[in-house]
């Protein structure tokens, strides 16, 4: 009688597992379709921004992730003693650095988690960006070390540079709200002055 009620017991147990694992499916299916709609929505965010034109002043608006700043490596070259067109070839400098960005074979990137916490990007004591900040400067590695972060959160797996709806008050990703209710508000003031 008592194997006969454990062996109940281990069903209604297998049983229950069973159900959670189906459910568990379920769920990360749900969470797959969420992502692909939520990606699609940003898509057809980011084509809205391509047609509307906004101001250079705008907080919210395309940046280009992964993309190198030139203003830090202009700044580095100011402050050298000129031999030649400072602005080419600080332009010359930033374009081989943008190519290292894009380089698949080179990886300062680790992620580490903290007590639990969402994992964060860090950049490792890397010998080429350590020799960048010795000649150029704390800047210029900075827009270095941010491109490298940024095309590793946007775009890991293909190395290259992708457009992002960005908030730039807010020095980040916009959100899809964010998004969607600027271009609202650009849609509306020009049908105000029509």
């Amino acid at each position: 009688m008592a194997m006969l009620e454990q062996e109940r017991a281990e069903e209604n147990v297998l049983k229950r597992l069973e159900e959670q694992v189906s459910d568990t499916n379920a769920l990360i299916v749900k969470d797959k379709e969420s992502n692909a709609m939520l990606e699609k929505a940003r898509k057809e965010l980011e084509k809205g921004f391509d047609d509307l034109s906004t101001s250079g002043r705008a907080h919210i608006g395309i940046k280009i992730a992964g993309q190198l700043d030139q203003k830090p490596f202009l700044n580095a070259f100011r402050r050298r003693p000129s031999e030649g067109d400072l602005q080419l070839d600080a332009v010359k400098l930033c374009s081989k650095w943008q190519e290292e960005v894009k380089n698949s074979n080179w990886h300062p990137i680790k992620v580490v988690e903290v007590d639990g916490k969402e994992p964060e990007r860090i950049i490792e004591d890397d010998a080429k960006l350590r020799e960048l900040k010795q000649e150029y400067g704390q800047e210029v590695y900075e827009a270095v070390t941010k491109a490298l972060l940024e095309m590793d959160e946007y775009n890991a797996s293909g190395r290259y540079c992708k457009p992002v709806v960005w908030n730039f008050k807010a020095d980040r990703r916009a959100l899809l709200k964010e998004g969607v209710q600027f271009i609202v508000k650009q849609w509306q003031s020009r049908k105000r002055k029509r």
